[in-house]
Parts: C-alpha cells; sequence; structure tokens
C-alpha cells in the first residue's frame, strides 16, 4: 500500500507536468505511451482515496472506544496534514509570485493552452485564502491557494476524516458527536457534490478493511496468481478506457476495480520485491509531500521552459517533461525531510500544547 502511494503520486504530478510542458496528443503514434501515463492523473487521486480509507478507517475504529476520543483523533490527523500543507501553501505561494509577478511568465496567464491551470494566480494570493486553504475550506468558501489546484483533494480528505467518525459513531452510539462538527458536516456535504460524491470512493478503503479483518471466505476467489493477473488486467483495462475517452469510467468503479486488485494481491500472498523497498519508503513518508508542493513547481519551472508556447509531441517535449517530473520527485524528498519525516514529533508537541491548554498533564 506505502508502493502504491507513490505510483499515485507520480501518476498525478506526470499527468500534470505533461500539461504544462507539451501540448494536447497531436497523432504522432510513438508518443501514444507517453500520453496514456498522462492521462491518469485524476486515477491517482481515486487511487489515494480508497487507500486513505483503508488508513484512517483503521485508525477510527482503534480509537472511537478511547475517553477523548475526539481530541487525540483531530491531533494526529491535524498534526500528519499541517506538517506539510503550511510549508506547502508558503512554499508555493513565494514560487508563485515568483513566477507569476517577477517572472511574468505566460504559463501564469495560462496562455499556454494547459488544463491543470485555471482562473488568476495573482487573486488568489491573499490572507483570505491562505486561511482557508490552511483550514481545509478550498472549493467550499474559497479557491484554491495560488496555481496550487491539487489542494483541492485534501479539503476533500479532511472532511472525509470527519464524516467517517461521525456517521460511525452516530451509527453505533458509542458516544456523542459535537454539535459543530456534524453541523460542519452536513454543510459541507450541501456546499460541494464533488466531495461528498468522493467520500463513496473514500469507503471502499473501509470495506477494504473489513475485508482484510473478517479474513472474508471470499478472499479464496482471489487466492491466485491468475485471479491477481485477471485483476491487474481489469484495472489496466480501466486505466486504457479513461484514457481514450476522458472519465469514461466512473470514480466508484475505478475505486472498486483497484480494491479487487488489492484483494487479489494480499490472498495471492505475493511476496514485496525488495528493490521496490524505497518505493514503499518515499510512498510513506514523502508522497504526500509530493503531492502538495509539485504543482508550483512544475509551472514556474515548466512556464520557464516553454515560454508562451508548449513542445509539440515528440522527444524535446517528452525529456522536458521526465526531467521536471524527476525535478520535483527529488524536491519533494528534500521537502518531506523537514516535514513529512518529522510528523511524529509534531504530534507530541500539539498533544503538549493542548494538555497545558486543557490542564489535561
Amino acid at each position: 500500500m506505502d508502493a502504491f502511494r507513490t505510483i499515485a503520486a507520480v501518476m498525478v504530478l506526470f499527468s500534470h507536468t505533461r500539461d504544462i510542458v507539451m501540448q494536447d496528443y497531436g497523432g504522432v503514434a510513438w508518443t501514444m505511451p507517453v500520453y496514456f501515463a498522462a492521462s491518469l492523473g485524476h486515477t491517482g487521486v481515486v487511487l489515494f482515496f480508497v487507500m486513505s480509507g483503508y488508513w484512517i478507517s483503521a485508525s477510527v475504529e482503534s480509537r472511537v472506544a478511547g475517553k477523548s476520543f475526539w481530541p487525540e483523533y483531530l491531533i494526529a490527523r491535524l498534526s500528519r496534514l499541517w506538517v506539510v500543507l503550511i510549508p506547502a501553501l508558503i512554499l508555493g505561494g513565494l514560487l508563485d509570485f515568483f513566477g507569476d509577478q517577477i517572472a511574468h511568465l505566460p504559463a501564469y496567464q495560462n496562455v499556454i493552452g494547459s488544463h491543470s491551470l485555471t482562473g488568476d494566480v495573482a487573486a488568489r494570493l491573499n490572507m483570505p485564502t491562505f486561511l482557508s486553504n490552511a483550514f481545509f475550506l478550498q472549493t467550499i468558501a474559497a479557491p484554491v491557494w495560488g496555481s496550487n489546484g491539487p489542494l483541492w483533494s485534501l479539503a476533500a480528505e479532511f472532511w472525509y476524516y470527519l464524516f467517517f467518525p461521525t456517521i460511525m459513531i452516530m451509527a453505533t452510539r458509542t458516544r456523542r458527536v459535537p454539535w459543530l462538527v456534524l453541523l460542519a458536516c452536513i454543510a459541507v456535504s450541501l456546499v460541494n457534490q464533488q466531495i461528498l460524491f468522493g467520500f463513496f470512493v473514500w469507503l471502499l478503503g473501509y470495506a477494504l478493511q473489513i475485508i482484510h479483518r473478517s479474513h472474508w471466505a471470499g478472499e479464496r476467489i482471489f487466492a491466485s496468481r491468475l485471479a491477481l493477473w485477471l485483476s491487474l488486467a481489469v484495472l489496466m483495462a480501466a486505466f486504457a478506457l479513461n484514457s481514450v475517452i476522458k472519465d469514461s469510467v466512473p470514480d466508484i468503479v475505478m475505486g472498486v476495480f483497484f480494491s479487487a486488485f488489492v484483494i487479489a494481491l494480499r490472498a495471492s500472498s505475493a511476496p514485496f520485491p525488495r528493490c521496490l523497498e524505497w518505493m514503499a519508503l518515499y510512498g510513506r513518508k514523502s508522497s504526500y509531500s509530493l503531492y502538495a508542493i509539485h504543482f508550483p513547481i512544475v509551472i514556474l519551472l515548466g512556464g520557464l521552459a516553454v515560454g508562451s508556447a508548449r513542445y509539440a509531441a515528440g522527444g524535446a517535449g517528452i525529456l522536458m517533461t521526465c526531467a521536471i517530473s524527476i525535478a520535483c520527485f527529488v524536491a519533494a524528498f528534500g521537502f518531506s525531510l523537514v516535514t513529512e519525516w518529522n510528523t511524529d514529533q509534531v504530534r507530541r508537541k500539539m498533544t503538549r500544547v493542548y494538555a497545558r491548554v486543557t490542564n489535561r498533564d
């Protein structure tokens, strides 16, 4: 699952980089594999939602019976999110200001024909927008910060972190749900339908958790290498269909296909390749950082590279796309060393501050 985090983050990264650097597919047959890989950005977000539901639902269930569920749970979740998000907002704002207001790159005005950037970047670099994004209200009460459109999914993630325990507690009656949390969840689900629909994809991760924990008898159906390869083939076919006909496979169906593949992978007891351990480590410690900071870096480097016109489909454009993607991948690792790798320390500090404020030493 950790390795899948890296794969999903790279899918999103490569999609955005291609869009900023290279023109849309123009019929050059040999470039089709590149455009296929670059078409899977939204699918990467779907995979993230399923994996998030898998991990967070387990965290909720393990904590919900505790004496102070909400404080402990929110500190755990906010420390995880803020340790990357706040520095990412600052870094992204600085890069956007330089690229747009100082370098005056055409990419920020979206005159190069890309699809990833919409709206006025400069108009979204202000304190109300910064605070709204810091408190996960982008696309709900404010636009995303600067050029960083991918931040929309972080707002969705945060609210899923509230949706799930709220529903679970109300269903099991294990404790009370704070009325403010309940009202906020209802308001967000009404204001932003995209977030609400994405929650059903997120819940597929919870279904995975139930299946794995209960040793579901149906897992035997998947307990063969043949089932593993078949499930992978179906998943890749769905990827291909989405590439040919944009968004032809609904997110919920894509999530089901991915979940089936994960079940088959687990049931087959296939050993994890040792050569990919670095990918699992990156996914566990740096993939969130890559997701949070990649777009401001991509549009700055891409804007410097392309000027007023994107590369045509060809070798030069592919090399530049790969070079910028690798630069983002490495930069995110460095960024994560001072942010994401220190999540536990930030969590402990937040816990101590909460204890002092509430006199619960």
